[in-house]
């Protein structure tokens, strides 16, 4: 049996970009999201293909401005997180396993009012989630861009 630090310490599917990047999720079709805690990437495992999509600090590099619909997110209450191009609840997650060479993304802009609510209700606010989704293809090209 390998020693536990060693195991820590290797390069999943021989990346050496991934050496330490934490835990790796299967998210179907040989794609796999790496990520330690705030850091999110996404691994094509076949083409060893490597992007981040959400930095150390939260911040969405993988994606550019013009893979947000800004028409639609300009009508959204709060949509701060859009133009900031940061992801402060959640990260970056899927709707569904990739699919066909496909996978739904799924950003929170902004939580549920209940997030803000301490153990007795307090500070809670009266406002629903506010999500905005894209589509992707296993190259991380942006087919459908973030909108609500």
């Amino acid at each position: 049996m390998k020693n536990m630090e060693k195991i820590k310490d290797e390069a999943p599917w021989g990346i050496e970009a991934l050496r330490g990047k934490g835990k790796g999720y299967d998210w179907g079709e040989g794609m796999m999201l790496y990520g330690n805690g705030r850091e999110e990437i996404l691994v094509n495992t076949e083409t060893k293909e490597v992007w981040t999509m959400v930095d150390e600090n939260g911040h969405l590099v993988g994606f550019t401005k013009d893979d947000i619909d800004w028409e639609a997110i300009r009508k959204l209450e709060h949509s701060g997180s859009a133009y900031t191009m940061t992801a402060d609840y959640g990260g970056i997650g899927r709707m569904s396993d990739f699919y066909n060479g496909k996978c739904t993304l799924c950003w929170t802009l902004y939580p549920d009012g209940r997030y803000f609510a301490d153990e007795d209700g307090y500070g809670m606010e009266d406002n629903e989630e506010v999500v905005v989704y894209a589509l992707i293809d296993k190259h991380m090209h942006v087919l459908s861009p973030f909108r609500p």
